[in-house]
């Protein structure tokens, strides 16, 4: 998607994205310089991970936190929030949510305007990245503003507002000015009820279905290593809860200052646990889980005694060591073993991926250029084959969820399928049939005749009039 807007496509009208355009233009400037790799957006990421972990010892200094217990936090934040495979949208927009927090502390210190207004703004960013968490984002900047008493609580209320609104106004001046606002507005506003409607999973669905992966039969020692990775993992489910309610308890127990400081983590908190939804699976809480982390900090420093609090992080460091080692060594055992490699397919060189997986991708790619075009490809890796294959997509559209196409995509692309604009299209819809956008698929069944599975998705060709 970078690629083609670095190319000159125009990001909403002539590419479709969901969320606000901050993470694009994040990613531009690399993929100006330096050509689209996939390994500049994994290096965003990573990026990501470090302000985050960066911000959080921050944090911590300021709420009076010793190393020992910092170091712990870092492990934590390894553990339960590592720079996993992912598009830079969500990590982006929760570093993001984390800087606000870290700003309206300081402002509880400070009482300086500059530094609520730099939160206001913090929160325009995130909302700049993702919309729903900038939201939440923006929400607790204001409350935080007027809990805990003070003077000039409904001015600071205000500047961070004032901020927030020009932050986002300065990041959709480019859509504006190419004339994408009403597609924007579609995509990332008006048709999110339809990912609501068929993405959506419950907290209790996200616990059952990581309670399934644990579960899964382990077959030597990166699986074994996968499975307690996977079972940490789950235990993310019960920390969320249980630290809003620690915090809670802190806030009854504490009074004056403190009960304010901790009443500002609190509300961030309570914005980061509202981000989960409506898709509350493990990568959904694991990506907020950096702020729920600075509220267990804080919660601990409030309701524990400072040497129980020692004993402890010393015990919660033996006990998080395992994964922490596993997370460290898993891609190093995967590499002996030979289960992964560094890919060198065009654009994901330096990547690691499973040799099958690049072999199947490679294949796929191939034979797409073999199809006389122009060729649609509706599957989750249509990313990859695009650039792989030279292709060019002759759609907005990459991820055939029924989500994804905005109020009126699937209907628009049924008719292209039916009038015999594409001469092929290589789908694959997936297992859920929640999002399945079951208009397209029937045109596409009643006008191609399947082909050859390539793997990531099957081949049909135009049938014969």
């Amino acid at each position: 998607m970078t690629d083609r807007v670095a190319g000159g496509e125009t990001l909403y009208k002539d590419v479709a994205y969901g969320a606000t355009p901050l993470a694009v233009y994040l990613a531009l400037p690399l993929v100006w310089l330096f050509g689209a790799q996939i390994l500049w957006v994994k290096a965003l990421v990573v990026g990501c991970f470090v302000a985050s972990l960066l911000l959080l010892v921050s944090i911590g200094r300021r709420i009076g936190a010793t190393n020992l217990e910092l170091t712990a936090a870092g492990v934590a934040l390894l553990v339960w929030s590592p720079p996993i495979r992912a598009a830079l949208y969500q990590p982006l927009a929760t570093v993001l949510l984390l800087a606000a927090l870290a700003a309206m502390l300081a402002w509880r210190d400070s009482r300086a305007t500059r530094t609520v207004a730099l939160a206001g703004a913090l929160a325009g960013l995130s909302f700049a990245a993702k919309q729903n968490v900038g939201a939440y984002a923006a929400l607790a900047v204001v409350a935080a503003a007027l809990v805990g008493g003070g003077s000039g609580r409904v001015r600071a209320a205000a500047v961070a507002s004032g901020a927030f609104a020009a932050t986002v106004a300065l990041t959709l001046v480019p859509v504006l000015a190419t004339g994408g606002l009403r597609v924007f507005w579609d995509y990332g506003f008006a048709s999110k009820g339809e990912y609501v409607n068929h993405g959506d999973i419950s907290y209790a669905d996200g616990f059952e279905s990581q309670l399934y992966v644990v579960r899964f039969p382990v077959h030597g020692v990166v699986d074994a290593a996968t499975a307690v990775v996977h079972a940490y993992e789950l235990a993310v489910f019960v920390l969320v809860p249980l630290i809003l309610l620690a915090l809670s308890a802190a806030w009854l127990r504490t009074r004056g200052e403190d009960r304010a400081r901790i009443a500002v983590v609190g509300v961030f908190s309570l914005a980061a646990a509202a981000a989960i939804f409506p898709r509350a699976d493990t990568a959904h809480v694991s990506f907020v889980f950096p702020v729920l982390l600075v509220g267990a900090l804080c919660a601990a420093k409030a309701l524990v005694r400072e040497d129980h609090l020692r004993t402890a992080v010393i015990v919660l460091l033996v006990v998080l060591a395992p994964v922490a080692l596993a997370r460290g060594l898993w891609p190093v055992a995967q590499l002996a073993q030979g289960t992964v490699q560094f890919s060198g397919l065009p654009h994901a060189r330096g990547v690691l991926v499973e040799p099958e997986i690049e072999t199947e991708i490679a294949n796929a790619a191939a034979a797409l250029r073999r199809e006389p075009g122009p060729v649609f490809a509706a599957t989750s890796q249509a990313g990859i084959l695009y650039l792989v294959s030279g292709l060019e997509n002759p759609t907005p559209y990459d991820y055939p969820l029924v989500s994804a196409f905005g109020s009126d995509g699937e209907e628009r692309l049924a008719a292209d399928v039916e009038r015999g604009r594409f001469a092929a299209v290589c789908t694959d819809f997936g297992t859920d049939p929640a999002v399945v956008p079951t208009r397209l698929a029937a045109a596409i069944l009643r006008s191609f005749t399947p082909a050859e599975d390539l793997g990531v998705c099957r081949i049909y060709r135009r049938s014969p009039r």
